[in-house]
């Protein structure tokens, strides 16, 4: 999980996003934490687990369908795929770049 969220922030916002994406980990797992319990109580062990269990297979879909492979990419070429991916294109606008001899 760290690994791969310190990989598709683009460098500029890579720092608040993590700690954005930290403050939500974090929010989960006390919503789990405060939940249990009651669920427990509600609607018995095992449709407890059952609930659990079905939300791990919706975050399972999730990351199959929507979170891209990052093994062997540079992160420039991730940022490049997610850019496309997200906006149909790249939307760096490139009009104003300045090129040089390097």
């Amino acid at each position: 999980f760290w690994l791969m969220i310190s990989e598709i922030y683009p460098m500029e916002v890579r720092g608040t996003a993590m700690g954005v994406v930290t403050v939500v980990n974090w929010a989960g797992n006390l919503i789990v934490s405060l939940t249990f319990l009651r669920l427990i109580d509600g609607i018995g062990q095992t449709g407890t687990f059952w609930l659990y269990g079905v939300l791990s297979l919706l975050a399972l879909v999730f990351c199959y369908r929507l979170v891209p492979e990052t093994k062997g990419r540079s992160l420039e070429e991730i940022e490049a795929d997610l850019r496309e991916t997200a906006f149909g294109s790249d939307t760096v606008d490139r009009s104003h770049a300045v090129e040089t001899d390097d």
